[in-house]
Protein backbone atom coordinates (compact mmCIF):
# COMPACT_ATOMS: atom_id res chain seq x y z
CA UNK A 1 0.00 0.00 0.00
CA UNK A 2 2.88 2.50 1.06
CA UNK A 3 4.33 1.40 -1.98
CA UNK A 4 1.81 2.46 -4.31
CA UNK A 5 1.46 5.58 -2.56
CA UNK A 6 5.30 6.53 -3.44
CA UNK A 7 4.76 5.62 -6.93
CA UNK A 8 1.22 7.64 -7.42
CA UNK A 9 3.26 10.69 -5.26
CA UNK A 10 6.03 10.42 -8.02
CA UNK A 11 3.94 10.93 -10.80
CA UNK A 12 3.65 14.55 -10.04
CA UNK A 13 6.62 16.29 -10.33
CA UNK A 14 9.71 17.19 -12.40
CA UNK A 15 13.40 14.81 -13.49
CA UNK A 16 14.66 18.43 -12.45
CA UNK A 17 13.87 21.01 -9.97
CA UNK A 18 13.24 23.48 -13.02
CA UNK A 19 11.02 21.11 -14.80
CA UNK A 20 8.94 21.24 -10.97
CA UNK A 21 9.29 24.54 -10.99
CA UNK A 22 7.86 25.14 -14.35
CA UNK A 23 5.15 22.39 -13.79
CA UNK A 24 3.80 24.01 -10.93
CA UNK A 25 3.90 27.39 -11.95
CA UNK A 26 1.67 26.39 -15.43
CA UNK A 27 -1.21 24.87 -12.95
CA UNK A 28 -1.06 27.95 -10.71
CA UNK A 29 -1.66 30.09 -13.52
CA UNK A 30 -4.35 27.87 -14.72
CA UNK A 31 -5.70 28.49 -10.87
CA UNK A 32 -5.71 24.72 -10.83
CA UNK A 33 -4.60 24.48 -7.18
CA UNK A 34 -5.82 20.55 -7.14
CA UNK A 35 -3.03 19.82 -9.94
CA UNK A 36 -0.27 22.65 -8.02
CA UNK A 37 -0.90 20.46 -4.80
CA UNK A 38 0.28 17.22 -6.46
CA UNK A 39 4.09 18.74 -6.48
CA UNK A 40 4.24 18.69 -2.91
CA UNK A 41 2.32 18.32 0.66
CA UNK A 42 -1.08 19.17 -0.88
CA UNK A 43 -2.95 19.89 1.73
CA UNK A 44 -0.42 22.73 2.51
CA UNK A 45 0.22 24.10 -0.95
CA UNK A 46 -3.78 24.33 -1.95
CA UNK A 47 -4.61 25.99 1.52
CA UNK A 48 -1.73 29.19 0.69
CA UNK A 49 -2.29 29.16 -2.99
CA UNK A 50 -6.31 29.91 -1.81
CA UNK A 51 -5.15 32.27 0.67
CA UNK A 52 -2.89 34.28 -1.53
CA UNK A 53 -5.70 34.50 -4.56
CA UNK A 54 -8.45 35.57 -1.91
CA UNK A 55 -5.35 38.24 -0.66
CA UNK A 56 -5.23 38.99 -3.97
CA UNK A 57 -1.55 38.50 -4.07
CA UNK A 58 -1.33 35.41 -7.21
CA UNK A 59 -0.18 37.93 -9.51
CA UNK A 60 2.88 38.24 -6.92
CA UNK A 61 3.42 34.98 -6.29
CA UNK A 62 3.42 33.86 -10.12
CA UNK A 63 6.01 36.89 -10.91
CA UNK A 64 8.24 35.04 -8.16
CA UNK A 65 8.13 32.01 -9.56
CA UNK A 66 8.92 33.13 -13.30
CA UNK A 67 11.41 35.35 -12.21
CA UNK A 68 13.25 33.28 -9.27
CA UNK A 69 16.77 32.16 -9.32
CA UNK A 70 17.05 27.83 -8.13
CA UNK A 71 19.98 27.87 -5.89
CA UNK A 72 21.30 24.28 -4.41
CA UNK A 73 20.91 23.52 -0.55
CA UNK A 74 24.44 22.22 -0.11
CA UNK A 75 23.27 21.14 3.90
CA UNK A 76 21.46 18.47 2.06
CA UNK A 77 24.62 17.23 -0.37
CA UNK A 78 22.74 18.22 -3.87
CA UNK A 79 19.00 16.48 -3.39
CA UNK A 80 17.39 19.91 -2.14
CA UNK A 81 17.34 23.18 -4.26
CA UNK A 82 15.40 27.03 -3.04
CA UNK A 83 13.77 28.92 -5.18
CA UNK A 84 15.04 32.59 -3.91
CA UNK A 85 13.86 36.10 -5.18
CA UNK A 86 15.39 39.04 -4.52
CA UNK A 87 14.01 42.23 -4.15
CA UNK A 88 15.15 45.47 -3.53
CA UNK A 89 17.81 44.28 -2.39
CA UNK A 90 16.61 41.42 0.09
CA UNK A 91 16.80 37.59 -0.76
CA UNK A 92 13.67 35.74 -0.12
CA UNK A 93 13.21 32.23 -0.72
CA UNK A 94 9.76 30.95 -2.35
CA UNK A 95 9.63 27.42 -1.94
CA UNK A 96 11.86 24.55 -1.37
CA UNK A 97 12.60 21.70 -3.61
CA UNK A 98 13.94 18.01 -2.93
CA UNK A 99 14.41 14.96 -4.87
CA UNK A 100 12.09 11.89 -3.41
CA UNK A 101 13.58 8.68 -3.41
CA UNK A 102 11.81 8.06 -6.86
CA UNK A 103 14.04 10.74 -8.53
CA UNK A 104 11.26 13.27 -8.78
CA UNK A 105 11.18 16.61 -7.58
CA UNK A 106 8.84 17.57 -5.43
CA UNK A 107 8.25 20.73 -3.03
CA UNK A 108 9.03 19.95 0.82
CA UNK A 109 8.08 23.48 1.87
CA UNK A 110 6.12 26.65 0.15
Amino acid sequence: MLEEMVKESDKWGGKTPEETVRLFTEAVKKGDFELSGKYGDSGSIKAKLEQLKSGDRLDVLIQGLENGKLEENKGFGGDSFDLKIIDGGENYWILSLYKSDGGTWKIVEF
